[in-house]
């Protein structure tokens, strides 16, 4: 009784906003999985999402493809549209399925097969289909039959289907076989009309695409020393080029969110390949693609913590690349409209979130990430300036805590605090503690002092 009053509180969450709702998603894929495992068993099994998602966890961790894909195609039937949509739409099922459809092409490619007639694809493909389809997350069982058993429904899946497995992959094979012959490096050929077109108008497509991308900025590539050995692949920066060149962002709600996802995972494996690019030819073609990346992704940053940071990292990353100091500013000068967003779209974000987020992106010590945002674009004047105080508007736009934190900042600059940085830090950013107290944990004997700046 108390799993299924679980399970409806989610549901109806999700049903009420699945735009904003989509973290509840993997909670609706686990939360059976976990309550089976920790011994109630006949109360997972009661919920007709159970089976469904067991074989959708267990594809995605023993990556048995072609059993996997056939066995969750004869359990869509029996689960709820809404469940449905749930389960399809989180990280690592939307992970494994793209991942296996570019497999499955690229073995198709290499059995000079027809994509249409291969098993894996065309199950694959309805299931990304029905992941994608917006109407399924907004429909329980209470308020139409399952949209998969519906003849219009199922129809228009099938349209959808149809159309990547007669337009799309052919091109896509064609791409992947250039790829085999290029062996990741070399100027790509062109892509294929039906291949853009595709990825203009159909979200399974966009998808697609920017996994090809992930798949061309392997997370071995940022080990240099793998990737000499020939353990690992190395990142082929002119095809990722190619492929972002060709993507814009959905203007759906529903799918932003994962695109969202997927560019912040671009975006920081970008900044992890770069520091460790020995070949200079390679590092210019990796630079190009940070650019055009970030012309992609800042207009994404409003309200969206993850991919904010990560395009700070990536800004971060690439003026560190830089090793001559006129080409940096020549970056900065270019990249100026870029960072004025990233930094307006800061303030759409709750300060404490901002703050575990960059913590998280730069470092343990708060001090760190403010050090290292303000050394992110010296030279860009309107954006920020060396003054922590400027920095720290942007990340705090609460006057008093922002006050607390200069005040802070500078005592730590003037070696005056006999804490550790954590500590301190710790104690600045809490919004209990006034900006006398502030002092006085740092050692300043001005502390009776009405003015706390001046107290400093």
């Amino acid at each position: 009784n108390l799993y299924g009053k679980a399970v409806a509180v989610i549901t109806s969450i999700y049903d009420a906003s699945p735009e904003a709702s989509h973290h509840l998603c993997s909670l609706r894929l686990q939360l059976p999985l976990a309550i089976h495992e920790s011994g109630g068993r006949y109360s997972a099994e009661s919920d007709s999402a159970f089976r469904l998602a067991f074989c959708l966890s267990n594809a995605v961790k023993e990556k048995d493809v072609p059993a996997s894909l056939s066995t969750a195609e004869g359990l869509i039937e029996n689960v709820t549209p809404l469940d449905l949509g749930m389960l399809l739409r989180t990280p690592e099922v939307q992970g494994f399925l793209s991942h296996a459809i570019l497999s499955a092409c690229a073995r198709v490619a290499e059995e000079e097969g027809i994509p249409k007639d291969d098993k894996v694809l065309q199950v694959s493909s309805k299931l990304l289909c029905l992941s994608m389809n917006e109407s399924l997350h907004h429909y329980t069982s209470s308020k139409l039959p399952n949209p998969a058993r519906r003849p219009e429904r199922q129809t228009e899946d099938d349209k959808a289907c149809l159309a990547l497995l007669e337009e799309f992959y052919p091109a896509l094979t064609c791409s992947l076989v250039d790829d085999m012959i290029r062996e990741g490096s070399g100027e790509p050929e062109p892509l294929e009309s039906s291949f853009t077109s595709l990825v203009d108008s159909s979200a399974p497509g966009k998808r697609l695409l920017l996994q090809y991308i992930l798949e061309c900025l392997p997370a071995e590539a940022a080990d240099p020393e793998k990737v000499k050995a020939g353990s690992a692949k190395m990142a082929d920066a002119e095809k990722a080029k190619q492929l972002l060149d060709a993507y814009s962002p959905s203007e759906v709600k529903l799918h932003v969110r994962e695109e969202s996802r997927c560019l912040t995972i671009i975006s920081r494996r970008i900044s992890a390949i770069l520091p460790r690019v020995a070949d200079s030819e390679r590092l210019t073609y990796l630079q190009e693609v940070a650019k055009a990346l970030l012309l992609k992704t800042t207009p994404l940053c409003p309200g969206r913590p993850g991919i904010l940071v990560s395009s700070l990292q990536l800004v971060d990353a690439l003026l560190s690349s830089y090793e001559d100091e006129d080409n940096r500013k020549s970056v900065v000068e270019q990249l100026q409209p870029q960072v004025e967003e990233i930094c307006a779209a800061a303030k759409t974000v709750e300060t404490e979130i901002l703050e575990t987020c960059l913590s998280l992106a730069f470092g343990n010590s708060k001090l760190e990430t403010l050090a290292r945002l303000e050394r992110t674009v010296p030279d860009c004047k309107e954006v920020m300036s060396k003054s922590t105080s400027d920095i720290t508007s942007i990340l705090i736009p609460d006057a008093s805590r922002r006050k607390k934190v200069r005040v802070g900042l500078f005592l730590l600059s003037c070696h005056r605090l006999q804490l550790n940085d954590e500590q301190v830090l710790d104690k600045v950013f809490d919004s209990e503690t006034s900006a006398t107290e502030t002092v006085e944990v740092a050692g300043a004997q001005e502390a009776e002092v009405d003015d706390p700046m001046e107290a400093a």
